[in-house]
């Protein structure tokens, strides 16, 4: 069982981390262990979606932050909102200090993004309704690039992570900008 993008920042929010930690998260998580609770590192003894030493689950244990198994994936996801100091500390994963994470973290924040955003009729998926959001026009706008960048991982594939799709992307998320502003100011 391999949890989504979007499944691992439902389980992050459920464990309290706020939804920016919680995609943050998700995509340390998507770097750590492809998003398999079951993952183990053969050279390490890291296993779950956090990727937990044996030796620091053990502590966190003791300590009273975690309980239950690693391969757990809210008791991990509680466990890593308490070592974290409640999403604000990352130096414990290794994929943050290298910024390998960093590869999954749009796409992450996308998935946030999109669970969140209203759609409207016949509109796509994960797209603000305009009409909803004419009283917030910074709020309208400021959600798009995420949305788009949504959208097409949707339809690019998950796997996209290239300048090609990034600048894409960008090109699409200015369009839909400036063609929601002249919808709400004309």
């Amino acid at each position: 069982m391999t949890l989504s993008l979007g499944q691992l920042v439902a389980l992050n929010e459920q464990a309290g981390f706020s939804p920016a930690a919680a995609a943050t998260g998700a995509a340390i998580e998507e770097a750590e262990s492809s998003g398999d609770p079951w993952a183990v590192n053969p050279s390490s003894g890291a296993t779950g979606l956090w990727q937990f030493l044996p030796s620091t689950w053990a502590g966190l244990v003791r300590q009273g932050l975690a309980s239950g198994s690693p391969q757990d994936p809210l008791a991990a996801s509680r466990a890593a909102y308490q070592l974290s100091g409640h999403g604000t500390d990352w130096h414990d994963w290794e994929t943050w200090l290298t910024g390998a994470f960093q590869r999954f973290l749009g796409p992450a924040q996308a998935a946030a993004t999109g669970a969140a955003l209203p759609a409207a009729a016949g509109a796509l998926p994960g797209l603000p309704n305009p009409a909803q959001a004419a009283g917030d026009v910074g709020s309208a706008i400021a959600g798009l690039p995420d949305a788009v960048s949504q959208q097409l991982s949707s339809l690019l594939g998950a796997g996209v992570h290239d300048i090609g799709a990034f600048a894409r992307n960008q090109a699409v998320a200015l369009v839909v900008a400036l063609v929601v502003a002249l919808v709400l100011f004309l």
